[in-house]
């Protein structure tokens, strides 16, 4: 497919994401800024041709995205929530209260559970994280950034994955040792298996904890 004459040509760059085939393989997904520049979900066939928006939300995207085992809807985070978008109609559904700043939950991919009856999201918590200003330095006329990212040795952010049913509602937090295991590097869930976080060992001053 060629976006080069719209406005804003080409995938999204942020937030970052990947292409997503539907479970089915009918369908590609992916994110699009539209005519005002908002980012919106599209996809398009595998065959190539014309690609189809599937929203039209007044506020963009902000993760990447997974689709539900049906093929009928994508789960992402919008606007601070966790979000449900029919493929068919391109609404939207709201599935966990707003939370604004550093509660929102974290712009990467949201997973349906096998059966498509749950969705994982994670969330972390960032009081007594470092503020840093941070410049790009691709950029160096530009001020620096604010944002809070811990120095070796200081204290880390509070990562933590919640379960939600897919049509919303309540929060199920998945317990583990985070103090131990800090680090949530993935999430897998797949057909007759177990929900499976991938995590890290915390390692300070040369000592393993």
């Amino acid at each position: 497919t060629f976006t080069a004459d719209r406005k804003f040509p080409g995938i999204a760059t942020s937030p970052r994401h990947w292409l997503r085939a539907s479970p089915d393989a009918s369908q590609i997904a992916f994110l699009m800024k539209d005519d005002v520049g908002i980012v919106q979900l599209w996809n398009v066939s595998p065959r190539g041709g014309e690609p189809r928006q599937i929203t039209r939300n007044a506020i963009g995207i902000a993760s990447a995205f997974s689709w539900s085992p049906d093929a009928t809807a994508i789960t992402h985070v919008m606007d601070g929530s966790v979000c449900a978008t029919a493929i068919a109609t391109g609404q939207t559904r709201r599935l966990t209260e707003r939370r604004a700043g550093a509660e929102a939950p974290l712009p990467y991919a949201c997973v349906f559970s096998p059966d498509g009856e749950q969705i994982a999201y994670e969330e972390a918590r960032l009081g007594g994280v470092e503020t840093l200003a941070l410049g790009d330095p691709t950029h160096p006329y530009r001020g620096a950034s604010a944002m809070r990212y811990p120095r070796p040795g200081g204290r880390n952010a509070d990562v933590r994955l919640g379960l939600i049913p897919a049509t919303g509602g309540h929060t199920t937090w998945v317990e583990w040792d985070r103090a131990r295991y800090p680090y949530l590097c993935d999430v897998v869930w797949t057909k007759n298996a177990p929900l499976t976080l991938l995590v890290w060992l915390l390692i300070r001053a040369g000592t393993l904890l």
